[in-house]
């Protein structure tokens, strides 16, 4: 069995699979309070024969993760790193060792879910949201950070004095309380800055290939939905793990 492990800020999630030749068989999300408690990734006795982690969570996660693979599966797992080129895609990030794994990783996972030509957006909406581009050359130009819906929100109410909200989904743009209106402007902010992003992005790039934007992240749904854009539309909330089965496969897991 394959386990491959997505570490983000404030979530663990999971994903396995037989082997490198088959495809995700389950997946699911494991709250860090939890650990060392790997148990319930493993719904069989499989031997485990590798686990693969893309993490952003830092050096004492990292650390607490390694403990907990080597009770649960008696492995130490490998942890994706930030590379000039892996998986056919060329990295022209400047500074490689501050560029989060996770956007890489993302990028090397869209081909593996997309094999069609052209330019693509990644939109990873997380705790923060990044916006980035891979081009039909297969060259991962960067992009942007932006602070995600809850982190708007909650900067809001914590550096506003007289401002009382907690973090709610919304109907529409127009709140009719305080609550309502600052969770609008987190929610409808952040979709207009990532659709202006989106912009900016083709426009830089300006070549006549065709664009998608593809959409992962825990907000990813919800985002994908208000994204107000001519360009196709996709979530692919597997696409981590996609990018770790791309290092997997291709034999350059560094």
């Amino acid at each position: 069995m394959i386990i491959l492990l997505d570490a983000g800020n404030t979530r663990l999630k999971w994903a396995s699979l037989p082997t490198l030749e088959h495809e995700i068989s389950d997946h699911g999300v494991i709250d860090y309070s939890s650990l060392p408690d790997l148990s319930g990734i493993q719904a069989n006795k499989s031997i485990v024969e590798c686990v693969a982690i893309s993490s952003v969570a830092g050096e004492e996660r990292n650390g607490q993760l390694i403990q907990a693979c080597l009770s649960a599966f008696a492995i130490e797992p490998i942890f994706a790193k930030v590379t000039k080129h892996a998986g056919g895609v060329i990295n022209d990030y400047l500074a490689l060792d501050r560029l989060g794994v996770d956007r890489w990783v993302a990028a090397l996972g869209v081909r593996d879910v997309d094999e069609s030509d052209g330019n693509y957006i990644v939109v990873d909406a997380g705790t923060a949201v990044t916006v980035d581009v891979l081009d039909r050359e297969r060259v991962f130009r960067g992009g942007v950070i932006l602070p995600g819906a809850r982190l708007m929100h909650d900067s809001l109410v914590g550096k506003t004095a007289g401002i009382r909200s907690k973090m709610k989904s919304v109907g529409s743009v127009i709140g009719r309380d305080t609550n309502q209106c600052v969770n609008a402007g987190a929610y409808y902010g952040l979709a207009g800055a990532v659709e202006r992003v989106i912009e900016e992005c083709v426009d830089s790039v300006g070549n006549d290939s065709p664009w998608k934007v593809i959409v992962c992240g825990g907000d990813a749904r919800w985002l994908a939905k208000s994204l107000k854009t001519q360009l196709p539309v996709s979530v692919q909330s597997s696409l981590i793990f996609h990018g770790l089965l791309c290092l997997l496969r291709s034999g350059e897991f560094k």
